[in-house]
């Protein structure tokens, strides 16, 4: 037998159901925290692609969960493996397009899968300074985390993308003044703080065909941070759309865009106890719970 060639596809189940007050409901299955490096070779000159793959599978597989019928069931380590496979034979280009192979594969070789979603969540490395080019096979870790989701039959798909672990902050320029008051508030109104946050946003293709993945991606990161410090900032909330809107007039091919802004507080340091002031020199950066703000910007 081929490595995978399918089983023929299993008949419905013809088992009486005897009279019962449950089913299942959703069902999906898979294998979790694949961690994955490849290493892109072009002569002396390499790259990396550094991801941890999730996958689940959905499909006809009601018999496994009611009755422990396991016939044609995909196992969890034939899903791992053949992340490594398929890796092998491919993976050359974007996340997003390595996520439609996985896709493709599983719904082809598992007589069950209708369904099937892939998660892919990527270290970035920039090549260490050495010349014009940087080095051919040195690296060192890049700011932020990448991420995709793919979603689909084998045929058509949904394809999520984002960035998490993108941590920015802006010394003037945001304020927060004009909210409500009542006897629980402590909080003082400011017009010059420091701004700082860990980001992370996530969008969705409108299309999951002829997209350069990874420089759309570049991209967006590239005008999430210059929107978040072109601007004046009245709160959090307003550089959620400043930003998601941005992204949205630059790309046709993002439907929408989710963007979390946790406000990582900074206070200035109290100075007066040692006879100084502080001219907005030296800050706490606490430890507190910090304001959460999100959103999502969609095309009107």
């Amino acid at each position: 037998m081929a490595i995978f060639e399918t089983a023929e596809a299993p008949q419905p189940d013809a088992r009486p159901d005897e009279a019962r007050s449950f089913d299942m409901g959703h069902m999906d299955y898979g294998k979790s925290d694949v961690r994955l490096v490849r290493v892109h070779r072009d002569g002396s000159r390499h790259r990396i692609s550094d991801v941890r793959v999730d996958v689940l599978l959905e499909g006809r597989i009601r018999q496994g969960y009611l009755y422990g019928d396991n016939t044609d069931w995909m196992s969890t380590d034939t899903i791992r493996n053949s992340v490594y496979y398929i890796a092998d034979q491919g993976f050359e280009s974007s996340i997003e397009e390595f996520g439609k192979d996985l896709v493709r594969h599983y719904c082809a070789t598992g007589p069950l899968t209708d369904r099937a979603t892939v998660s892919i969540t990527e270290k970035l490395w920039d090549r260490i300074p050495e010349g014009t080019d940087g080095h051919d096979h040195a690296f060192v870790r890049a700011a932020g985390l990448r991420t995709a989701s793919v979603s689909g039959d084998g045929e058509t798909f949904q394809i999520n993308a984002g960035i998490t672990d993108l941590q920015v902050l802006k010394t003037t320029q945001s304020g927060w003044e004009n909210y409500l008051k009542n006897d629980l508030t402590t909080l003082a109104e400011t017009s010059d703080r420091i701004l700082a946050t860990t980001a992370t946003a996530e969008w969705t293709y409108s299309q999951s065909s002829e997209v350069d993945f990874d420089a759309t991606w570049t991209g967006v990161r590239e005008q999430l941070l210059h929107t978040f410090g072109d601007h004046y900032s009245p709160g959090a909330q307003n550089d959620i759309y400043l930003m998601g809107r941005a992204v949205l007039k630059k790309y046709d091919v993002i439907s929408k865009i989710h963007i979390s802004l946790p406000n990582q507080h900074h206070v200035e340091y109290d100075m007066t106890r040692f006879g100084r002031s502080n001219e907005k020199r030296v800050y706490h950066a606490t430890a507190e719970p910090s304001g959460l703000l999100q959103g999502e910007v969609v095309r009107a």
